[in-house]
């Protein structure tokens, strides 16, 4: 029973102290960085040559979209009675990473009062709302 509550909020803790952790070794773990990422990759057109910080950006954003689905993909599977679908969501397994991105972008557009809060939160947030489970 402790390792089902353990197992169940695991998710959540990482959640929050990913981006401490990211701001300590000096990184900006926020809405604004995650922004200027995730729009790098949206903003990329074939064929055209990107520089070295392209590249950085398009990475940090896809590593941390995949970190965070990764763990709401964990947190649902863990979660047979199904008790917890509105902290997780149910993102459905056809979805890419760059199809993530973009629903990040875009919540980020329509949200830009929330820039300021950490980046993983406001992941989680968007890919929640936008793939809620079914009742």
């Amino acid at each position: 029973m402790r390792f089902r509550i353990l197992l169940s909020i695991s998710p959540f803790i990482m959640l929050i102290a990913f981006p401490a952790a990211h701001a300590q070794l000096g990184g900006k773990a926020d809405g604004n960085a995650l922004y200027s990422e995730c729009s790098t990759l949206t903003n990329a057109r074939p064929g055209h040559t990107l520089s070295d910080i392209d590249v950085s950006d398009i990475t940090a954003c896809v590593g941390l979209v995949r970190g965070v689905m990764d763990t709401l993909l964990i947190w649902d599977a863990a979660d047979s009675k199904r008790a917890f679908t509105g902290i997780h969501g149910c993102i459905p397994a056809e979805v890419s990473f760059n199809e993530a991105a973009k629903v990040v972008i875009k919540y980020l557009n329509d949200h830009p009062e929330k820039l300021h809060m950490a980046d993983t939160v406001l992941i989680r947030t968007a890919l929640v709302e936008a793939y809620p489970c079914k009742t």
